[in-house]
C-alpha cells in the first residue's frame, strides 16, 4: 500500500515538472523572439547657403566726377604739347622744336591709357633737319598725392616715321619701331582743364648701314629724348 502511494506521489511530481516547463517554454520563446529596438541615428541637418553679399551700382560719371575730380573712372582726355626734342647720338645736332596731340582716357583714378601723334625735329644743322614724327599708346600709372600737383610714370611703344630733309642727295623716309618711357607732373586748374610737363625717352630702332651726309651712320637703337609742356580738356 504504501509503495502505491509512493508511486502516484513520483507520478504527480513527474506531472506537475511537466507542466511548469510547459507554461514557462512560450515566455522564453517570446522572450527570444523580441528583437532589440535599432537606435536611430539623427538626420542632419540641411547645410543653408550664406546669402551672397549684392554688390553696389556703380557709381555715375557725374558722382565719379564731384569725387575724383579729372581722375575720375572714365574721364576723357583731349590734349596739346610743345617743347623740345633731340635724339641723343654722335653727329646728331642740335636738338629743336617739338609739339604733338593726344587723347587719354582713365580706367580708374591710379590707370590710364593714353595716345599720341608728335611731330619732332630730333636733330639740325642749319637748314638740314632730322625729323621724327611718333604714333605711339602708352598705359600709365597715376600717384594721387593730397598735393594738386600728382606725378606718373607711363611705359608704351609705337611706330616712328623718320625723315631727314635737306642733307643734299640724301632725301629718306622710313618707318622704325619703338619703346618709350615717359615720367610727367599734372596739375588741374579747373573742373575741365589740366596743364602739366611731361619727359619722354624713346629707343628706336634705327637704319642700320645707312650714312646720312649730314648726320653720320644709322645706328641700330637710336635714343630720342622730348620734354613738354601741355594743356589738356578734360570732359
Amino acid at each position: 500500500m504504501n509503495q502505491s502511494f509512493a508511486n502516484v506521489r513520483r507520478a504527480a511530481a513527474v506531472l506537475a515538472a511537466f507542466a511548469f516547463l510547459m507554461c514557462m517554454t512560450p515566455a522564453v520563446a517570446g522572450a527570444q523572439a523580441t528583437p532589440a529596438p535599432e537606435a536611430v541615428k539623427p538626420e542632419k541637418a540641411p547645410k543653408v547657403a550664406k546669402p551672397r553679399k549684392a554688390k553696389p551700382p556703380e557709381k555715375s560719371y557725374e558722382d565719379r566726377r564731384r569725387e575724383d575730380g579729372v581722375y575720375a573712372k572714365g574721364a576723357n582726355w583731349l590734349s596739346f604739347r610743345f617743347g623740345w626734342a633731340k635724339r641723343a647720338e654722335d653727329l646728331a645736332g642740335s636738338g629743336l622744336v617739338g609739339y604733338g596731340v593726344g587723347y587719354q582716357r582713365m580706367m580708374s583714378k591710379k590707370y590710364a591709357f593714353s595716345a599720341r601723334i608728335d611731330h619732332d625735329v630730333v636733330g639740325h644743322y642749319g637748314n638740314d633737319v632730322d625729323i621724327s614724327v611718333p604714333f605711339t599708346g602708352e598705359f600709365q600709372r597715376h600717384f594721387l598725392l593730397k598735393s594738386a600737383a600728382r606725378p606718373y610714370l607711363g611705359i608704351g611703344g609705337g611706330y616712328y616715321y623718320r625723315k631727314a630733309y635737306r642733307t643734299g642727295t640724301e632725301y629718306t623716309t622710313t618707318a622704325t619701331n619703338g619703346v618709350h618711357l615717359s615720367m610727367g607732373l599734372i596739375s588741374p586748374v579747373s573742373d575741365r582743364h589740366v596743364v602739366g610737363f611731361d619727359v619722354r625717352m624713346a629707343f628706336v630702332d634705327g637704319r642700320e648701314g645707312i650714312h646720312n651726309p649730314t648726320f653720320g651712320p644709322s645706328q641700330p637703337t637710336e635714343t630720342l629724348w622730348s620734354a613738354k609742356v601741355c594743356w589738356a580738356l578734360v570732359y
